[in-house]
């Protein structure tokens, strides 16, 4: 056998020399969800940071809104097969949203307000320690409903004319009552809706 012909061979039958599969997207932008494939069994690492990995390969990451540059994504699987690719972070431009005409206490929250923030931060803090082994955003997002919407993420806010934090959700007007749909399959985990001033 010729030495070329051994070496054909020898990848025929070693599966171990590839690379892990790694599929991604090759860019991305601020505040968007990374959705990756690989090997069941592979360990996955974006920068330092260790991802979960469902039963068939996907995994899933966000990137922040502010975050510019490269991400890093590892891939290990368990013959020590290491792949790395780096997804390059798109510039985005955010809108400026201006709201005059609030209640000031929407504006600059009074001392009760406040409390009632902290309260309900705490309670999506403690919601998020959450982690759980499905895959549920495998099959995809939809939107809760068609209807105005009224904040954009990441929009700079302006309220009554004084600079806010940026947005980090998307407000979807609707009347009282109006039927929401789940944005994909899962569990709630908090459903919460206090009495407002």
């Amino acid at each position: 056998m010729t030495r070329l012909a051994t070496i054909l061979w020898l990848l025929a039958i070693s599966p171990t020399m590839a690379e892990p599969l790694l599929s991604l997207p090759d860019t991305i932008e601020p505040g968007a969800l990374i959705i990756g494939k690989t090997e069941p069994g592979t360990t996955i690492r974006i920068e330092e940071d260790p991802v979960r990995v469902s039963q068939d390969g996907l995994f899933l990451a966000s990137i922040g809104r502010d975050e510019t540059g490269y991400r890093t994504i590892r891939a290990e699987d368990s013959a020590g097969r290491v792949t790395e690719r780096r997804i390059r972070i798109r510039d985005r431009a955010y809108g400026i949203q201006r709201i005059d005409g609030l209640p000031p206490k929407l504006v600059t929250p009074d001392p009760e307000t406040m409390e009632r923030i902290g309260h309900e931060l705490a309670i999506i803090r403690e919601v998020r320690t959450l982690d759980t082994e499905t895959d549920d955003f495998a099959d995809g997002f939809v939107w809760p409903l068609a209807d105005r919407v009224t904040g954009i993420y990441g929009s700079q806010r302006i309220l009554n004319g004084k600079p806010r934090r940026p947005h980090l959700g998307i407000d979807i007007a609707a009347p009282t009552g109006t039927p929401v749909s789940a944005v994909a399959s899962g569990t709630v985990r908090l459903w919460y809706s206090p009495a407002r001033p």
